[in-house]
């Protein structure tokens, strides 16, 4: 009998002695934490939380709205993010800040914390975003960066400052080949356009020298300071136009027989035969063609129409 009263009162001590202590206390909210709660949290308040008190009073008034204030919208990026069925993914450690997919997964933006710069009370924190198409990157002319300094105040993280940088890695070479290949792609949506006009500086041409018809020389086509006798409207002054090359294209002009010449066929291919450009056609019916591989003979005889 002793012995079980003396068990019970250990079980009742040590239930006692349970329910004192206290459930163990959260960690403390890290820099990141506070950045992730500030742009990407869902509410403006916490937004205002991480801001110092100077910039409250500064930047925020009653009755503030989203498109009224210039904080707010950045309070409100958050809310971009995931809006509209987007999925929004965020990390408080790793090499990863945050993902946002939209609802198809075509679509994903990432941001990355280049570098994480803890000196006590104080925290630097780089970021670098990506974004992807179907899965592939997209290549940015400029990769922008983002530098948080962070300051604790009152055990609260705050945003002291915030620095925009361009990020331009000229020695990078998948930067300097996705440069390229955008260059590139700029080029390639001008040619269309300069054949079209390569065409109707041709019938401008024709009319205005009805015994000789159209032209294979590019250089008649084109009004300059040295040719008095040039076709009016046909062109603007372009001096590497009628010398054959422009914009990391060449373009002819061949096919011009009979007298008067009443056929002509104008080219434009990539100046460089890895590009990966197409090329561009047409002949005396206006019709402006295409070839994926970047050939004159391709565009000429079974080149696909350009829309």
């Amino acid at each position: 009998m002793r012995h079980t009263c003396f068990v019970l009162l250990i079980a009742l001590v040590s239930i006692n002695a349970t329910a004192q202590t206290p459930p163990p206390s959260a960690p403390p909210q890290t820099a990141r934490q506070a950045l992730l709660e500030m742009f990407l949290g869902k509410s403006t308040e916490t937004f205002e939380k991480h801001l110092p008190e100077s910039a409250r009073r500064a930047l925020i008034r009653k009755g503030d709205t989203i498109t009224s204030s210039l904080m707010f919208r950045f309070a409100s990026i958050g809310q971009e993010l995931s809006s509209s069925g987007n999925k929004l993914e965020t990390f408080d450690t790793g090499p990863t800040l945050a993902v946002s997919e939209d609802g198809n997964g075509h679509h994903k933006i990432e941001i990355l914390v280049e570098s994480d710069n803890l000196q006590g009370e104080e925290d630097v924190i780089q970021l670098s975003f990506r974004s992807y198409q179907d899965g592939q990157a997209e290549f940015l002319p400029v990769v922008p960066r983002l530098n948080f300094s962070m300051k604790q105040e009152k055990e609260v993280w705050q945003l002291n400052e915030l620095t925009a940088e361009a990020h331009v890695p000229l020695t990078d070479p998948d930067y300097l080949n996705g440069l390229r290949k955008e260059q590139n792609k700029g080029y390639e949506r001008m040619a269309p356009t300069q054949v079209q006009m390569l065409v109707t500086a041709e019938v401008n041409y024709s009319q205005k020298h009805p015994a000789q018809g159209y032209t294979c020389k590019l250089s008649d086509l084109f009004g300059t300071k040295y040719n008095a006798d040039a076709v009016e409207g046909a062109a603007l002054f372009d001096p590497a136009m009628a010398e054959g090359a422009k914009d990391g294209y060449v373009f002819s002009v061949a096919g011009c027989t009979g007298s008067p010449a009443t056929k002509f066929q104008i080219s434009a291919v990539p100046e460089e035969e890895d590009s990966g450009m197409k090329a561009f056609c047409a002949d005396e019916s206006g019709t402006l063609r295409f070839a994926t591989d970047g050939q004159a003979d391709t565009c000429l005889s079974a080149g696909q129409s350009w829309k």
